[in-house]
C-alpha cells in the first residue's frame, strides 16, 4: 500500500514540476504582428504578413538576406508546409503553419523538457521513463512521511494526469511521441486535447461537484473577496456577473454547462491564423483554385518573406 502511495506522489509531482504549465485558465488570442495589417488610409501593409507567416522573431532574421536567399528560404518552407505532399499548400495546411510560427515558445518549452526525459534519444518517452527522469533525486524519507491527505489529492491528481497522457496518445501505444507530448504539457494548444482541459478546469471550479458551474462558482474563481472591510463588490465584479449571464450562459438556465465553459476557455469564433491563410491564398491564387502551387509562392515571394533590400525599401517609407 504505502509503495502505491509514493507511486502516486512521485507521478502527480512529475506533472507539477515539468508537466502542466501554470497558466491563467482562458486561452488568450495572440497578435500575429505587433504591427498593423492595414494603415489608417487602407494600405496594406506586407510586414504584417511576414511575421504572421514566419513568426516575429524569424521575419527580423531575413533583414540580412538577399533576394535569391530569401526565396532559398521559402521554397525550404514550402517543403515543410506542404504535409501531404501533393506539390500544393491548400488553406488546413497554411493555416496549421501560421499557427506553429506563433506557438514556437511552446516547442521550445517542449524540447526543454524532452531533452530531458527522452534519455535514450528513441523519440518516444514512456510514463515509467518520464518518471525515473523527473524522481531519480528525490529522498523516500520525504514521500514516506507526508501527511495522508496529501496523498489523497496526490492520488486524484495522479487519475487526472493519466486521463490527459491517455489523450494526448493519439496513436493508443501507451508512450508519446515528441507532438502527443507537446499536447500532453499544453493542451490548452491543442483540439484534440481541448475536451480534457476543459473537464480538467471545471473540476477545479465546480465546488459542489454538479456539473456546471453557477455564477457564484464563476465568480470565486476569479476574485477572492478580503475576510474583513469589504461589504460590497467592486465594479469589474458586477460586470463580470453580468457578463456571466449575458455572454457566458448562452442557453440562459443560469449555470454553465460544459459546452459553455469550453467556449469560455477556449474561444472558437475567430481565427486568426485561419483568416491570415485566406488572405495569403487570395493574394497569391492566380488559378483561383483556393491552393497555392509552389510555383504561385514563389511568384509571390515578397507576400511570404521580406529580403534585406524589401525591409530597407519599407524603412524608408
Amino acid at each position: 500500500m504505502k509503495q502505491c502511495l509514493i507511486f502516486a506522489v512521485l507521478s502527480v509531482l512529475a506533472l507539477q514540476s515539468f508537466g502542466v504549465p501554470n497558466n491563467d485558465r482562458v486561452k488568450e488570442s495572440k497578435p500575429l504582428s505587433h504591427t498593423d495589417h492595414y494603415d489608417a488610409d487602407g494600405n496594406h501593409n506586407a510586414g504584417y504578413d511576414h511575421d504572421a507567416f514566419l513568426g516575429e522573431d524569424e521575419s527580423k532574421s531575413f533583414s540580412g538576406l538577399t533576394e535569391e536567399q530569401s526565396k532559398e528560404k521559402l521554397g525550404t518552407i514550402i517543403d515543410k508546409i506542404d504535409k501531404d505532399r501533393d506539390g500544393s499548400v491548400n488553406e488546413k495546411e497554411l493555416s496549421e503553419w501560421i499557427e506553429k510560427q506563433q506557438s514556437k515558445f511552446i516547442y521550445k518549452d517542449s524540447d526543454h523538457h524532452w531533452k530531458i526525459h527522452d534519455v535514450n534519444g528513441d523519440g518516444t518517452l514512456t510514463w515509467a521513463e518520464y518518471n525515473q527522469t523527473t524522481y531519480s533525486s528525490l529522498p523516500l524519507s520525504t514521500l514516506i512521511h507526508m501527511p495522508e491527505d496529501e496523498v489523497m489529492h496526490f492520488a486524484k491528481r495522479v487519475h487526472k494526469d493519466k486521463t490527459r497522457w491517455a489523450a494526448a496518445d493519439v496513436n493508443k501505444d501507451e508512450n508519446l511521441d515528441y507532438e502527443e507530448f507537446v499536447a500532453f504539457i499544453h493542451a490548452e494548444e491543442r483540439k484534440h486535447m481541448y475536451d480534457v482541459y476543459t473537464r480538467e478546469q471545471m473540476d477545479e471550479i465546480d465546488k459542489d461537484r454538479d456539473g456546471k458551474l453557477s455564477v457564484d462558482e464563476y465568480i470565486a474563481d476569479i476574485y477572492k473577496r478580503p475576510s474583513e472591510g469589504v461589504e460590497e463588490d467592486p465594479d469589474w465584479v458586477k460586470q463580470e456577473r453580468e457578463s456571466f449571464a449575458v455572454y457566458r450562459d448562452r442557453n440562459g438556465d443560469g449555470f454553465m454547462d460544459f459546452a459553455e465553459v469550453k467556449e469560455w476557455l477556449i474561444p472558437t469564433e475567430y481565427s486568426a491564423a485561419e483568416a491570415e491563410a485566406k488572405h495569403l491564398i487570395y493574394e497569391s491564387d492566380k488559378n483561383k483554385d483556393k491552393m497555392l502551387s509552389r510555383e504561385e509562392i514563389m511568384e509571390q515571394w515578397e507576400t511570404f518573406v521580406p529580403s534585406r533590400a524589401l525591409m530597407a525599401e519599407r524603412d524608408e517609407l
